[in-house]
């Protein structure tokens, strides 16, 4: 993989603690899973710029930005994988994230929706590493211009 990471255990550790604090409607999943990460690699005893990288990571996913840096590019492409699934599986996800949010009518979730996704097609590219670009870009904006146009 060419755009491996340096930090392979900072990496692994955020892909951990990413979405470790979950509420369905909080806008504030990732800084708690964040706080939650810092806090608990400092009870172990983990170098505090270490358990601050961890934290940078998770945080980077709220927006998927990772602003040229190569561990938050893998790490956002990697919460991004799910768009480049095969047909079957994003079409399943999107239905899954649909039961999620089913207390939401339909007139506010759709166009919040259409919204999220469009961003993603908005960007010069959806994937930020050549590595996934090269292996789901095309899938990603197939599966994303279907979701949207069924919204």
């Amino acid at each position: 993989m060419d755009d491996a990471t340096a930090n392979v255990p900072v990496l692994a550790c955020a892909i951990w603690f990413h979405d470790a604090v979950y509420g369905l409607y909080a806008s504030d999943n990732e800084e708690k899973s964040a706080d939650l990460a810092r806090d608990f690699l400092t009870e172990c005893d983990v170098d505090p710029k270490i358990a601050a990288r961890v934290a940078d990571l998770v945080i980077c996913t709220k927006t998927h930005e990772a602003k040229g840096n190569p561990d938050a590019e893998l790490m956002v492409d990697i919460d991004l994988s799910i768009l480049g699934a095969d047909s079957g599986t994003y079409d399943q996800f999107e239905r899954d994230v649909r039961a999620e949010y089913r207390s939401v009518p339909g007139f506010i979730f759709s166009p919040k929706r259409k919204k999220i996704l469009k961003r993603f097609l908005d960007r010069p590219r959806i994937y930020h590493t050549q590595f996934f670009r090269d292996r789901l870009e095309t899938q990603a904006g197939s599966n994303l211009n279907r979701a949207i146009a069924g919204l």
